[in-house]
């Protein structure tokens, strides 16, 4: 009854105007409130934070000589040996031949 005989005066009342302020500070109240619990919803269902991981490969070419040292020295410690052999791709070299005896 008491809003009722409040908006009686029409809109030009200052009480019709501050219900409608108050109402307007309501509705917008209510958006934000909405708006932080289903953050907290999503938050609840994914967790603190995404985390985005990448991974980088490295190639390295290595000569087959560092390849073996590296194994044998693995084979050393103890460690496990890799078994494949990595594959290599050299530049066609030409090759000398020598005449004659080899001591």
């Amino acid at each position: 009854e008491a809003i009722a005989d409040a908006l009686e005066g029409g809109e030009d009342t200052t009480s019709f105007y501050a219900i409608k302020i108050i109402y307007r500070v309501g509705i917008i109240t209510s958006c934000i409130m909405f708006v932080y619990i289903i953050g907290y919803m999503f938050k609840m269902l994914f967790g603190d934070e995404l985390v985005i991981e990448q991974e980088v490969v490295i190639v390295e070419e290595i000569t087959r000589s560092q390849y073996e040292a590296e194994q044998r020295l693995k084979k050393k410690r103890g460690e496990k040996v890799d078994e494949t052999i990595p594959i290599v791709k050299k530049k066609q070299s030409k090759v000398r031949q020598r005449r004659g005896k080899r001591d």
